[in-house]
């Protein structure tokens, strides 16, 4: 299987994304929420094999050179069936993503090119199943969204990935590396 290397947001950042993602659903947008352990999350890297456990004592290290910061929220866009939200490129995401593919290189067999530092662009993926028959439902939960809009980003995930679900196979806290306790297997 897969793993997608994230950057998860604080509590309450992940809970308004969440709200949104289950607003979207009752009108009848399929999406994210429907997918067992999925998380709001910025896909830092994508990579075919690796051994979670081996790399978590590097992500306690990257972790802790990284503190929790902002990270602006900037634009939707309408791509296909997916509802994209664009980020602020900022410069502690700039570094953090650097950062991470130099431990990608020590881990990982293969790592998916577009995610690579210079070809990567940070967005959020707010909801899939977007069709012209269900986009009027969603136009005025999309329109109501305020951007920009500031969400703490605060620790890095590693997921394994799934057609059917999606569990955190490893998190670490920005700033601490400490891991997190609350876990979505």
């Amino acid at each position: 299987m897969p793993y997608s290397i994230c950057l998860l947001w604080s509590p309450e950042a992940e809970s308004a994304l969440a709200t949104i993602q289950r607003e979207l659903s009752s009108v009848g947008i399929p999406g994210w929420t429907a997918q067992s352990g999925h998380r709001p999350h910025i896909e830092l890297a994508q990579a075919g094999v690796i051994d979670p456990a081996s790399m978590k004592a590097e992500l306690k290290k990257l972790a802790q050179a990284h503190k929790e910061f902002e990270s602006t929220l900037l634009r939707l866009e309408l791509a296909g069936q997916e509802v994209l939200i664009h980020l602020d490129p900022s410069p502690p995401l700039a570094a953090l993503h650097q950062g991470l593919h130099s431990v990608m290189k020590k881990f990982a067999q293969t790592i998916r090119p577009e995610y690579a530092p210079g070809k990567w662009s940070p967005k959020l993926s707010l909801v899939t199943g977007i069709t012209p028959a269900n986009l009027e439902s969603a136009k005025p939960l999309l329109g109501s969204i305020r951007l920009p809009w500031g969400a703490l980003a605060s620790s890095i995930g590693v997921f394994q990935m799934n057609p059917t679900r999606m569990g955190v196979q490893a998190e670490v806290m920005l700033g601490s590396g400490l891991s997190r306790d609350r876990t979505h297997s």
